[in-house]
């Protein structure tokens, strides 16, 4: 039988070594975790990822180092990182002032050029920072570098395709613009003698003759809308201006004002909802209005055409504008087409037209920072939506 002493040294004994065991199990959980944090940074090929002492010396060196500067890890170990730096930056004093800013916020990023083995040169983006041990005090610093002049060089590609799209179609508008003007003179013109010819000489030559002036005298006129449409498609949404806050209101109401002879001929009734002021261009939305309306009053049915106006707020990021009719509707598969340019779904001798007014109203809605599509159904009528932000509106 053992004495109280020999217990008592048995149990402390036992938690000896099971203090002893836990530890263990602790130190080889953590050397593994090591272990494999080691192998998952050397093995990644996308970044520098190396360690620097207190220095500047570089004391571990990763795959992506290898691929991205082109040193082998036996041949940079030991050196100073300074050595991918630019003989200008040298002379700037731009490692130290990295590894200044790192040790004094614990962390530095930026962006500059560094030199490769090879002499080449890459554009990098660097993120050092400190490691320090449990007291506070500098161990080193580790070191991410990642190659991003592809990156930089796609994003100079787009930006000089932007400037060279904006400059086409800056030069696009013009061309359009001085063609529909210079244009209209000479139509004028022809169109004017043409007229001057079918009231001369109606019933005076034969009835083929009547019936070719008639021809030539409607050419022309449509082709004068056609230019005019084109002068007005031209300048839809370039000359926006300073955006300023507007009573969507008072903008439907002039919208509908312009629109009276129209409205009066075809007995149209046009309301609407309450309506928000919004920070938006106020030409162009009245524009946009008269063209959604007088569309709907055009391809209206056997009824006298009904138009309503109404607006929701979307979660505050925009108003959706609705203008919905009584009119003919249309089949599904063309709610895109009909925002295309001189896209129609109807004959000349069943409505007057030049397909531009849609494409005008997509053309306005863009360039106002919104969007416009359309729900309908054939015989039940059309809803056309224009969402527009809301801004500083709401």
């Amino acid at each position: 039988m053992l004495s109280p002493l020999e217990s008592a040294e048995g149990i402390l004994v036992t938690a000896a070594i099971r203090d002893i065991t836990e530890r263990k199990r602790v130190e080889d959980a953590l050397r593994q975790n090591e272990e494999r944090y080691r192998l998952i940074v050397s093995n990644v090929k996308d970044y520098a990822n190396i360690m620097l002492d207190t220095e500047g010396l570089i004391v571990s060196w990763n795959q992506g180092a290898e691929r991205i500067k082109g040193y082998r890890a036996e041949e940079i170990i030991g050196q100073h990182f300074s050595r991918f730096y630019g003989a200008e930056d040298l002379r700037n004093g731009v490692p130290a002032l990295e590894l200044k800013q790192a040790t004094e916020t614990g962390r530095f990023e930026g962006e500059g050029w560094r030199v490769r083995k090879d002499g080449s040169r890459f554009l990098a983006n660097i993120v050092i920072t400190t490691l320090r041990d449990e007291k506070g005090r500098l161990r080193g610093f580790g070191k991410i570098t990642r190659d991003i002049t592809a990156r930089r060089q796609a994003e100079e590609a787009l930006m000089k395709t932007m400037a060279e799209l904006k400059r086409s179609n800056e030069e696009l508008g013009q061309f359009a613009y001085v063609a529909s003007h210079d244009l209209q003179e000479p139509l004028r013109m022809v169109a004017s003698y043409t007229q001057l010819l079918g009231q001369r000489y109606k019933g005076r030559l034969d009835s083929d003759a009547d019936e070719f002036i008639g021809y030539a005298v409607d050419g022309c006129k449509r082709m004068q809308r056609l230019i005019q449409d084109l002068l007005s498609y031209s300048r839809a949404g370039t000359n926006i201006g300073t955006l300023r806050k507007i009573s969507v209101e008072r903008t439907l109401e002039e919208a509908i004002t312009n629109l009276q002879v129209t409205i009066k001929e075809s007995g149209a009734v046009v309301t609407h909802d309450s309506l928000p002021a919004l920070v938006t261009g106020d030409a162009q939305l009245v524009q946009l209005f008269q063209n959604l309306i007088g569309n709907a009053i055009k391809y209206h049915g056997a009824e006298a055409p009904r138009v309503h106006v109404s607006a929701t707020n979307n979660a505050g990021h925009e108003w959706i504008f609705s203008v919905r009719d009584n009119g003919l509707g249309i089949e599904p598969q063309y709610f895109e087409k009909i925002f295309m340019l001189f896209q129609r779904l109807h004959g000349q001798e069943e409505f007057e037209g030049t397909g531009i007014g849609l494409a005008m109203c997509r053309k306005i809605a863009d360039r106002l920072g919104g969007r416009i599509w359309v729900d309908s159904q054939p015989k039940h009528g059309s809803t056309f939506f224009f969402a527009l932000p809301a801004g500083d509106g709401k």
